[in-house]
């Protein structure tokens, strides 16, 4: 068992919550099952199924769970897996986000993908998707990996949250086919060689629901960078534009590969 650290989090009961602790491990094939129960639950209680596509057993027999191909993280509570998250390394096959991107052929080697994140509905609340995180990027820096990629719908506050704290910008959005179904959503990306963090002018704030203006953005050479919550009941929330400096290099944000 490889641990990367232990902890105490909430469990959220009916009429209180209890602490309780946590243990994160690298995941093997050992644990299958147990991920396949898991997002089964997260699908069964989703308030909205557009918010989260369910992989395929062989998703996480053949890639997440494979050396070199992916990687997953869970988090167990007494035995029981609570949480997970997965990566992969998509290569030059043709599920390779960076086909959006334009990428050149050698970086496009170096993208890892965020694949699912997923959190048992007694355990939400501990921000375990951030804690996950860490050493999901960590890993993909050993591994020597630039570019850092991943959907997310637009209605999925938490999720956006979690990837777009960790540096990911919006770069894209759209209705993906295949394994999405016809379902919207973004793109977003982060370089994970990046010494310098990008700034953003021309500012605008956008509903995430006004998905025809957040295209006029992006074609416009704008980013999405920072959520921002507005009154009312989810799934409305807004998301912050602007232009990232240096300027942009036709779909390409110049700031995406540049290492100073």
């Amino acid at each position: 068992m490889d641990r990367i650290e232990t902890g105490t989090i909430l469990r959220r009961l009916e009429d209180g919550t209890e602490e309780k602790t946590y243990e994160m491990i690298f995941l093997d094939h050992s644990h299958l099952d147990q991920v396949m129960a898991l997002q089964q639950e997260i699908y069964d209680t989703i308030d909205n199924q557009e918010k989260f596509v369910p992989d395929p057993r062989e998703f996480y027999d053949e890639i997440a769970l494979t050396e070199g191909r992916g990687k997953m993280i869970g988090v167990f509570v007494e035995g029981e897996m609570v949480a997970a998250r997965s990566i992969s390394f998509p290569g030059l096959s043709y599920e390779n986000l960076a086909w959006d991107l334009n990428l050149p052929e050698e970086e496009m080697l170096r993208v890892c993908h965020l694949e699912a994140s997923m959190v048992r509905p007694d355990y939400r609340g501990n921000r375990l998707q951030a804690l996950m995180m860490r050493p999901s990027l960590n890993y993909a820096r050993h591994r020597g990996c630039g570019m850092v990629l991943c959907t997310v719908s637009p209605f999925n506050y938490p999720s956006l949250k979690n990837v777009m704290e960790a540096g990911l910008l919006v770069r894209d959005v759209k209705v993906r086919e295949g394994v999405y179904g016809g379902k919207l959503r973004f793109l977003l990306a982060m370089n994970l060689r990046r010494q310098v963090e990008p700034a953003f002018l021309e500012n605008c704030l956008v509903m995430n629901t006004a998905i025809e203006v957040q295209k006029g953005l992006l074609e416009a050479g704008y980013a999405g960078y920072r959520l921002e919550k507005l009154p009312g009941e989810p799934p409305y929330f807004a998301l912050r534009y602007g232009k990232p400096y240096p300027a942009l290099v036709g779909r390409l944000d110049a700031t995406l590969l540049s290492t100073s």
